[in-house]
């Protein structure tokens, strides 16, 4: 089974935001089509916010992940954040994940990306498994966010 990411522009951005949709309803996301479609367009257009990637078994487009970028002292400079990684359904529980996972680690090392970030949600004991046995650790911190 042959799988690629690759780069997704504006002219793939409803079947992105429909896949957004879905994942979105999946993990109970908020999901506001308008504030969605403004920041994916950003994404799309600006290189140095990050990537945006279709991920294709053969010819057939089986999820999307996008990683944003950002720059720390701790973790040695350019880093990221997956922001998010979505099968569809029928590509689920096959493996595929992990081998999502090893392409996104050899993209963000061509892009010199020092560190991978991600979050799963604490109920989510499968993804984090997987996330384990692809090497990531839980650093003990807590996220926060402050809107603004």
């Amino acid at each position: 089974m042959h799988l690629k990411l690759t780069p997704a522009t504006i002219l793939e951005l409803n079947s992105i935001l429909k896949m957004v949709k879905e994942y979105h309803n999946l993990d109970h996301l908020p999901y506001n089509e308008d504030i969605i479609t403004r920041v994916l367009t950003e994404l799309m257009k600006d290189p140095l916010l990050g990537r945006i990637w279709q991920i294709h078994q053969e010819q057939q487009v089986i999820g999307y992940t996008l990683i944003t970028f950002g720059f720390s002292i701790e973790y040695e400079g350019k880093n990221a954040f997956i922001d998010e990684l979505f099968l569809m359904s029928d590509a689920r529980g096959k493996g595929i994940g992990g081998q999502v996972l090893t392409l996104i680690k050899k993209a963000a090392q061509e892009l010199g990306i020092k560190a991978l970030h991600l979050e799963a949600e604490r109920s989510n004991l499968r993804a984090i498994s997987l996330y384990h046995k692809f090497g990531f650790k839980d650093p003990d911190r807590v996220l926060m966010t402050y809107w603004i």
